[in-house]
């Protein structure tokens, strides 16, 4: 036995008995606008052990510069601190400042150099009008 006939579209009815569609795109919401915030304070710098790997790499990349016949550049600890992002003291980052402050601190203490506060936060600027 073979249907006949096919349903090109079903209506249904409400509770109120009045014809609800079921064709057709949905309402979409505009996007929400970005807006500003912060989430914390983060605490970076290098520790004695980072510095230390820092400059055993620096010195097998110098020793392969010398069997190719460059003349090999001399450590620098400053520099490397300026040109590479320090890591993380904790990986959660305060929502105190003085807490983070605090923690840059005992950082310090057990030989962390080049420590830093840094506020994380996104600033969403205006689109003038």
């Amino acid at each position: 036995m073979k249907p006949t006939a096919h349903l090109k579209e079903v209506t249904f009815v409400n509770i109120h008995g009045i014809q609800v569609s079921t064709v057709g795109e949905k309402a979409k919401r505009p996007p929400p606008e970005p807006q500003s915030y912060h989430k914390g304070w983060r605490v970076t710098g290098f520790s004695v052990d980072h510095l230390a790997q820092a400059k055993k790499d620096h010195e097998l990349e110098q020793a392969e510069q010398k069997r190719k016949s460059h003349e090999p550049k001399p450590w620098d600890e400053s520099m490397y601190m300026r040109t590479h992002n320090g890591k993380p003291v904790r990986s959660k980052p305060y929502q105190i400042r003085e807490a983070a402050q605090q923690c840059a601190e005992m950082a310090e203490k057990a030989g962390w150099q080049g420590v830093q506060v840094i506020e994380i936060r996104r600033e969403v600027q205006k689109a003038l009008a």
